[in-house]
């Protein structure tokens, strides 16, 4: 492994252990076994570090999501795909998507971080997946939403990660509602029963 991605791995592990906050660079560094210099030549601040960690998810949840959505069935059944995708992909990378979901936004997401415009457009891309399979799965007839398929793409990124959010953040235990979560989105889309 290189030494930035050995840095990445340790910031995403001690910032979801830790928090943002109270993980240190030098910690980052003694955890990839790595001087702390080393750090700063890859990330020039610890945000440049945070960052880099959401980017990279972004970037395998992305390339992920659009495979599981690709045109095989109806837009229904490849929405279905998407949702079961994300529902593994959550699970599978929960350390980085608990770094995403709760130290992003307070560091990242404010109206004054260069990084601002950046995350906007990554989650753009993922509504413009979802959008476009919800236009399919309407011209093909599977899906009929009550809303337009931009506010559908953006309602049903919501309760993905909304729930994804309660999982991995909120004081509950969630179970796993795959089929649950799947059945709702399909009905809440307008989605056509499946056949038996």
């Amino acid at each position: 492994m290189d030494k930035r991605t050995a840095i990445l791995e340790a910031a995403a592990r001690l910032f979801a252990e830790k928090g943002f906050n109270e993980t240190s660079t030098a910690e980052v560094a003694a955890a990839a076994g790595v001087a702390q210099g080393t750090v700063f030549y890859h990330f020039k601040t610890k945000e440049g570090i945070l960052l880099a960690v959401y980017q990279a998810l972004s970037d395998d949840y992305s390339a992920g999501l659009a495979a599981a959505l690709q045109e095989r069935g109806t837009g229904l059944e490849s929405l279905e795909q998407g949702v079961r995708f994300h529902l593994q992909f959550a699970r599978d990378e929960s350390t980085a998507f608990l770094v995403a979901l709760r130290d992003l936004p307070a560091r990242l997401g404010n109206p004054q971080s260069p990084a601002r415009q950046e995350i906007r457009g990554r989650i753009g891309r993922v509504l413009a997946l979802f959008q476009a399979v919800i236009e399919r799965g309407r011209r093909d007839g599977s899906l009929k939403p009550p809303v337009s398929p931009e506010q559908g793409a953006i309602l049903l990124r919501g309760v993905l990660y909304g729930l994804t959010r309660q999982k991995l953040i909120g004081p509950m235990d969630i179970p796993d509602l795959d089929d649950q979560i799947v059945a709702f989105c399909r009905q809440a889309l307008g989605g056509t029963p499946t056949p038996a």
